[in-house]
């Protein structure tokens, strides 16, 4: 666990800008790529409106399950 350091004697606009920062993240579970799909395929997806690329997560995910049962 880090320790809390002390901004009271720093500049406020300083003292500001450190207190937003964020702390140590956790490890990241997804990764970014570039990837070509079919248009008719992405068209699909975004025709549901947004969290379009969180559907089309969901549909490879399930569609790997179906194969591990097979």
């Amino acid at each position: 666990m880090r320790t809390a350091v002390r901004l009271d004697g720093l500049p406020e606009s300083l003292q500001q800008k450190l207190r937003g920062q964020r702390g140590p993240q956790k490890a990241p579970r997804k990764i970014q790529t570039a990837i070509r799909y079919d248009v008719d395929i992405i068209d699909a997806f975004k025709a549901g409106g947004p969290g379009w690329q969180t559907r089309m997560n969901q549909a490879l995910r399930e569609w790997l399950r179906g194969r591990e049962k097979a």
